[in-house]
């Protein structure tokens, strides 16, 4: 792999919509905790590197005319949204 492409992944990573959510998960199930000091190195640098390609990568964001389908597998009785 490339120095472009590993830019070009850490844009894509820093600029998707669920970065921050997968940040919260990666810290809290690291394991051992001694690594985590490792894993925030790791965050930080993808951070670092992903805002260098902030204006070739936008950010994720869904688009009104590719609305999510709606799943009609699920029993609305079993949904739990009553």
């Amino acid at each position: 792999m490339n120095t472009e492409k590993i830019k070009a992944l850490c844009g894509a990573i820093a600029s998707h919509e669920d970065w921050d959510k997968l940040q919260s998960y990666l810290l809290l199930n690291v394991n051992p905790p001694d690594g985590i000091t490792t894993l925030i190195h790791a965050i930080k640098s993808i951070d670092a590197i992903g805002t260098e390609e902030q204006s070739v990568f936008k950010k994720n964001k869904p688009n009104s005319r590719n609305k999510e389908q709606k799943d009609y597998s699920v029993d609305p009785d079993l949904d739990g949204d009553i």
